[in-house]
């Protein structure tokens, strides 16, 4: 497994385990489903990179937008660091990381 799929895998991981935090410290049911939305989508577009990389890199970068697009707002209006920050710089980061192998993968010649 390339280890840009790993990454992402862990993304995934890390999303869901943040969702379930907020449900469980929270009580938080729309942290547990978009977490684990995020999470499932970002670990199914891991694998699917395995047989498809452009899909499933394409799932991935579909949830670290998503994400983006629901926390950033909350951390340049409030600043706020937990949780918004920590999704809002792991989210930035992947997306980083997609669109770096994006542009470093070895074509077939």
């Amino acid at each position: 497994m390339k280890p840009l799929s790993i990454a992402v895998i862990a993304y995934g991981v890390i999303m869901i385990g943040l969702g379930l935090l907020a449900y469980f410290d929270k009580g938080s049911i729309m942290s547990l489903v978009g977490g684990g939305a995020i999470g499932l989508l970002a670990v199914a577009g891991g694998f699917v990179a395995k047989s498809n990389p452009m899909v499933g890199y394409g799932m991935a970068a579909l949830a670290a937008v998503a994400a983006l697009g629901r926390f950033a707002p909350v951390v340049i209006k409030e600043g706020k660091i937990w949780p918004a920050g920590v999704i809002t710089a792991l989210s930035a980061l992947s997306l980083i990381a997609l669109v770096v192998g994006h542009f470093t993968d070895k074509k077939p010649s």
